[in-house]
């Protein structure tokens, strides 16, 4: 498995942006991964801070938290499959999510931004299924 990181600035406060001003990076490193291992699983992760003003509106007094997001494993075998506009949306739903309940949280920051891959070989036996009792014992 393998994980790359991404830089990420104190300005970067728009995830659609964000993502967007990357997607030649992350095609860059997920098509490396697809060349050594021919077909990668892969997911993305975002670390996201947020704000909102207290509860009574006060402006000078801002409440802090933050949040990881994960998108769905996909599988990877050429650049030409790969939508980062997928990503942004499942990114940018997760945040609505996260505000559902109209917390009214707002992104501050971007602060981690990663993808994670490993080789991909649904082919390849991972599991041993023993013979049911009633089989093995016919062949006795």
């Amino acid at each position: 498995m393998q994980l790359h990181a991404f830089p990420t600035a104190a300005t970067d406060i728009d995830v659609q942006h964000y993502i967007t001003n990357n997607a030649e990076n992350i095609n860059r490193h997920l098509s490396e991964a697809a060349n050594e291992h021919t077909t990668v699983k892969w997911y993305a992760t975002i670390d996201v801070r947020f704000t909102r003003t207290t509860p009574d509106g006060q402006q000078s007094q801002h409440q802090e938290t933050s949040a990881r997001f994960r998108t769905t494993a996909q599988i990877f075998s050429h650049v030409d499959a790969l939508y980062i506009d997928n990503t942004v949306s499942e990114f940018s739903s997760c945040i609505d999510n996260f505000n559902k309940l109209g917390s009214n949280w707002i992104v501050h920051s971007i602060q981690h931004f990663s993808l994670t891959f490993a080789p991909y070989r649904p082919t390849q036996g991972s599991n041993f299924i023993p013979t049911p009792p009633e089989i093995r014992r016919k062949k006795q």
